[in-house]
């Protein structure tokens, strides 16, 4: 028997799927966009994202050796956050820690970005007290 560990080697053939999902992700048409990967425990998912993930990043590469120039000039940028959400014994903790994630990776690419931020100053701080109202609902469902 396998063991369950997310590869970024496709023994599934889930990369078609990822690479779908890749163009889904880029399109400016198809923006905003939510997109649910649901499956039974050890169907893959963790590693769609995974090559998912890889597309991206190969992706963004070949745009910045392409032509630095015009990705800079579009502006185009992709932040992929990464998650993994078994490591959480409950829903609401769970829930919290993802959006306390999701706002501390906001938060770093933004400073790494912040020439092209100058303008987003109170974006900083609205982020920070968004993450000071998580911390307080963590600590909130701890304590009950």
């Amino acid at each position: 028997m396998w063991a369950d560990n997310e590869t970024r080697e496709d023994l599934l053939g889930y990369q078609v799927h990822a690479d779908l999902l890749k163009e889904i992700v880029l399109d400016p048409s198809m923006l905003p966009i939510s997109i649910g990967v649901f499956g039974d425990w050890g169907s893959g998912k963790s590693s769609l994202m995974l090559l998912l993930y890889d597309a991206i990043e190969q992706w963004k590469k070949e745009k910045i050796e392409s032509n630095k120039k015009k990705v800079i000039e579009e502006n185009v940028r992709v932040l992929q956050i990464k998650f993994n959400s078994w490591q959480f014994e409950d829903y609401e903790e769970t829930k919290l820690t993802l959006i306390s994630s999701i706002l501390d990776a906001l938060l770093e690419d933004v400073y790494q970005h912040k020439d092209a931020f100058e303008k987003a100053d109170d974006f900083f701080k609205r982020i920070k007290y968004l993450k000071l109202g998580v911390i307080v609902l963590n600590l909130s469902f701890a304590s009950s």
